[in-house]
């Protein structure tokens, strides 16, 4: 009986896909409107809906911020691309069958449904919900923050000089959870 010739070598089989799954590669172009277009395609309302959301809250922030706008003008190209790898790398999980990706846990955080009506729990069988939605308390504290900017009590002047800080702050906290994660 003949060996089977490796994955991806000529005349190979493939992985099996599932039919009537997403185009990855239209998904991608449908992510660069940055609306949830993408997420729509690939049957995500809810985290569509969360994706509009985001985008017209930055706006909002944009044209609110002052010396922050460009924080405020960076986190919405990042928030662009990132929709773009979103919804590419949704199909491309749902073309072969694998579990949605939740980047961080963010929208089990928020409570949004990733594989549609169906899914009555976004958490994996077996583990319970976080205790604490950070991304609720992230949000709330943005929210307080700007709300104490609209009363004179709080300015964000200070923003405009230190935000390559939460870049960093940021980028400190993946090498420290990749390097924990090797070990």
């Amino acid at each position: 009986m003949p060996a089977a010739a490796p994955a991806g070598a000529a005349g190979a089989p493939y992985a099996a896909t599932v039919p009537g799954a997403p185009n990855p590669a239209l998904a991608a172009i449908l992510g660069c409107i940055p609306f949830g277009v993408g997420a729509v395609y690939n049957g995500q309302y809810a985290k569509a809906l969360a994706h509009l959301v985001t985008f017209s809250l930055l706006i909002i922030a944009v044209d609110n911020a002052g010396n922050a706008e460009p924080f405020f003008g960076i986190a919405i190209a990042f928030f662009v691309v990132y929709q773009i790898f979103d919804a590419y790398r949704t199909a491309k999980a749902k073309q072969l069958g694998q579990p949605v990706p939740d980047p961080g846990g963010v929208y089990r955080a928020l409570g949004i449904p990733l594989e549609g009506p169906s899914a009555a729990s976004t958490c994996p069988p077996g583990s319970s919900a976080p205790r604490i939605p950070t991304a609720a308390v992230v949000l709330i504290v943005i929210g307080v923050l700007f709300l104490l900017h609209n009363v004179g009590w709080f300015y964000f002047h200070w923003i405009g000089h230190l935000w390559p800080l939460i870049l960093i702050a940021i980028g400190l906290r993946m090498v420290m959870r990749n390097r924990t994660a090797g070990r």
